[in-house]
């Protein structure tokens, strides 16, 4: 679809051009300001323009967001003289078909959004501009936490960097689909792997299957293992600057490849048969979710800090030496931490936790005490039990 309409792109960005100057006089179809979201309706075949003038001088971004719709928009920007000062189509940092473009602004200058997308209906989706932002403090020992970019729309995601290799499940790779075939997506179960989701012919002979994204660190290493022969096997980063690929790869034959960079890389083959793929990276193990680093364990940490809800930046290295938690606790019936497993039990000296003649006296005798509403939390924090149901 896309390389049918790239020339016809190309001719409405010249008639865009010719039209936008002066810019002063030309009247937009919509006005955004900065962190504002507002909806843009495009109609068939044609294009629609957004004014947007910033208080400061700055980088800025504006992106898309098309939810669950089959679309693919792009973006042109233009400064107050009609120049084209920035354009952008699919992202480099997620695997849809937003746009995510970058640009340099003048305080107090007009600029321009212009906007279209590729097919023949008319179709409507959300824009947003922002502040490019950044990680401003990197994570230390006696630090551990980041900061960004102030007013900055972050979510944060540590995890736990092991050196060992663990098989990789969909807790951490998201199963590749494609948006022609809304709905129909690999999926992962402990016994086969990825089986691969079918997406079309090459040369009407092979067929073409997706299995998953994941995002690997820079010098990560993935292992990947098929269970049928590959006419071809091969993975490629999202923002397009590293891809490698196999020939001929055997069932059961294990390939490598390294990452040169931290990003999201994306796996597919050629088979004749459905495949069923199982990889392998060293262990990538969930923390919290916050800016502030919730260690479960001892060990080397890093954050994935994800801005506009796609463009992303990894951490610093961080090396932990003991646990980081303040605990938490769902409720008064809740022994292990929400954050780190630790069990408040623990170390108490309470009858409640006992078991035998002993535990069960004191049990009896916390029934009494509950009638009159006595001694009802243990000391260390959790209900008291009695006869095994908490209360």
């Amino acid at each position: 679809m896309k390389k049918t309409n790239k020339a016809l792109a190309v001719i409405l960005s010249v008639i865009m051009v010719l039209t936008l100057i002066p810019m002063s006089a030309f009247a937009a179809d919509y006005t955004i300001k900065l962190g504002e979201t507002i909806t843009v309706t495009i109609p068939a075949k044609g294009y629609k323009e957004c004014k947007f003038t910033p208080d400061e001088d700055g980088t800025y971004v504006v992106y898309s967001d098309m939810g669950e719709a089959d679309i693919d928009p792009y973006v042109y920007v233009y400064d107050k003289d009609g120049n084209e000062i920035a354009d952008d189509d699919d992202n480099d940092y997620d695997d849809t078909y937003d746009f995510y473009c970058i640009f340099e602004a003048e305080a107090g200058a007009d600029y321009l959004f212009v906007m279209s997308a590729y097919g023949d209906d008319a179709v409507e989706f959300d824009i947003t501009v922002s502040v490019l932002s950044e990680i401003t403090h990197q994570p230390t020992a006696d630090e551990p936490y980041v900061e960004v970019t102030e007013g900055a729309d972050a979510d944060y995601q540590w995890y736990k960097v092991g050196d060992s290799f663990a098989e990789l499940t969909d807790e951490y790779a998201t199963p590749r689909g494609d948006y022609q075939y809304a709905g129909n997506f690999a999926t992962y179960d402990s016994e086969n792997g990825w089986t691969g989701v079918y997406i079309g012919y090459e040369d009407g002979i092979y067929k073409e299957y997706n299995f998953f994204n994941v995002m690997l660190l820079e010098d990560q290493t993935i292992k990947m293992t098929a269970d049928a022969d590959a006419v071809e096997l091969g993975i490629w980063c999202i923002c397009g600057d590293c891809d490698e690929d196999w020939e001929d790869v055997d069932a059961n034959e294990t390939v490598e490849f390294t990452a040169d960079h931290a990003c999201v890389y994306n796996t597919w083959g050629y088979y004749e048969q459905e495949p069923h793929l199982k990889a392998e990276m060293p262990e990538m193990t969930k923390a919290n979710t916050d800016a502030e680093l919730k260690a479960k364990e001892a060990g080397t940490h890093i954050c994935i800090v994800t801005f506009d809800g796609c463009r992303f930046e990894v951490s610093d290295e961080v090396e932990i030496t003991e646990v980081i938690c303040e605990h938490s606790y769902t409720d008064g019936n809740d022994a292990t931490c929400d954050l780190c497993d630790a069990d408040r039990t623990q170390g108490c000296d309470c009858k409640c936790h006992k078991g035998g003649f002993e535990g069960f006296f004191f049990k009896l005798l916390l029934f009494f005490q509950k009638i009159f509403g006595i001694n009802k939390v243990c000391g260390c924090g959790i209900n008291h039990n009695v006869f095994g149901n908490l209360w």
